[in-house]
């Protein structure tokens, strides 16, 4: 499987791109990575929950599973979906729209409102990841964007970006696990040199986050 920049078809709304996903949107599963055995009527799979959950049924067997009938685990991934992946935007963006908000600062308020939420949604439970000792999907969901978060919220004079619960977990699944140390690493240094060099743009921060799920997967799938 291959990570490829829809820069490199020439943008989202290029002919060559819409050819994959009709759309313009991203990310978008080409249907030749598609595992054997779909039903070959789609041209791709578009949406990073519907592939996610496409490649935890496909590689069940193997370990770990990422627990995808997990109903805590389920509702925690979806909640960012809705509520605080819309929001990014007001981090990157050079200017409004960000989300259903006209200026940047309300946006990054109701950004910190949808994480103390999401934060009250955390277990109090003993292990290493989100919901005890076994790696789920939503801990594969949160934490490459709240690398993103965690990197860029100081930036705009927030001095303490992540709750305490999602903080302490952050901090130690980054350190404590291999393959998310690995993401940790490749996601900032990549947030690092886009923004020394100015370049953040509406497509630069999504293609590091969307790269990031396959990434953490590749070596457990």
């Amino acid at each position: 499987m291959a990570v490829v920049s829809p820069s490199e078809l020439g943008g989202l709304k290029s002919p060559e791109y819409l050819a994959i996903h009709p759309q313009g949107k991203m990310p978008a599963l080409q249907r030749c990575f598609i595992p054997d055995g779909d039903d070959g009527r789609l041209p791709c799979l578009a949406e990073s929950d519907c592939i996610s959950r496409m490649l935890m049924d496909r590689y069940a067997s193997l370990s770990p599973s990422f627990q995808p009938c997990n109903p805590q685990s389920n509702v925690i991934a979806r909640f960012f979906d809705i509520y605080l992946a819309p929001l990014q935007g007001a981090m990157y963006k050079f200017g409004p729209p960000f989300a259903q908000f006209g200026m940047r600062a309300d946006a990054l308020k109701e950004y910190q409102k949808q994480l103390s939420i999401l934060e009250q949604m955390i277990p109090e439970v003993d292990g290493l990841y989100l919901l005890g000792n076994e790696v789920s999907y939503a801990d594969a969901t949160l934490f490459p964007s709240l690398i993103f978060a965690n990197f860029m919220l100081p930036k705009f004079g927030v001095e303490t970006p992540l709750p305490p619960k999602l903080s302490k977990w952050f901090d130690q699944v980054r350190e404590e696990d291999s393959d998310f140390k690995k993401i940790y690493q490749e996601v900032s240094q990549t947030g690092e040199s886009a923004f020394a060099n100015s370049i953040f743009c509406s497509a630069a921060p999504l293609i590091t986050l969307t790269a990031a799920f396959p990434c953490l997967t590749k070596n457990r799938l």
